[in-house]
């Protein structure tokens, strides 16, 4: 029996607690794994989903999947990108209470890569939330090795 709670609407409003991290993870869930499944980040399928209200720092899992991968049988590079923006922008959107915020800048740095099978886990947390813009690392962990994988520092436009 799946015990997964599902939550097909969330209210954003900023945030106070915990609690409100662990909702919007529900939502989020949802959202991307069955609404969305049909676009890129659908198709990404993240999974585990965890954070800490405190730090204003996230992690989401990437199962790497064969269509990810390039001609080398590793994953593909856009496919990094893909992940990393979505674990920031999700933590961005989370703690400014938006249901957007578009990226105005990835600078990404690739280190090592990783295989189908694999898991890729990305953690984004917060360099700087400004008024106009927000600036957010992510990092990016083999889940076989928990070696660096990648590393990016992304800048998103608030829009209220």
């Amino acid at each position: 029996m799946n015990n997964k709670i599902i939550k097909k609407e969330y209210q954003f409003k900023k945030p106070t607690s915990q609690n409100d991290l662990n909702e919007f993870f529900q939502y989020i869930d949802y959202k991307f794994n069955v609404e969305l499944k049909d676009t890129i980040d659908g198709m990404m399928n993240m999974q585990n989903f965890s954070g800490s209200f405190e730090n204003k720092e996230i992690s989401i899992e990437f199962p790497i999947m064969p269509w990810q991968l390039n001609h080398k049988k590793v994953m593909q590079g856009g496919m990094y990108v893909v992940a990393m923006d979505v674990t920031s922008a999700i933590l961005n959107n989370f703690f400014y209470g938006v249901s957007f915020s578009p990226t105005t800048d990835i600078n990404i740095k690739y280190l090592r890569p990783i295989k189908a099978g694999d898991t890729m886990i990305s953690t984004a947390s917060e360099i700087k939330f400004g008024k106009s813009l927000s600036t957010i690392q992510c990092i990016s962990k083999r889940k076989s090795d928990g070696k660096i994988i990648a590393s990016a520092t992304i800048t998103f436009m608030i829009m209220n």
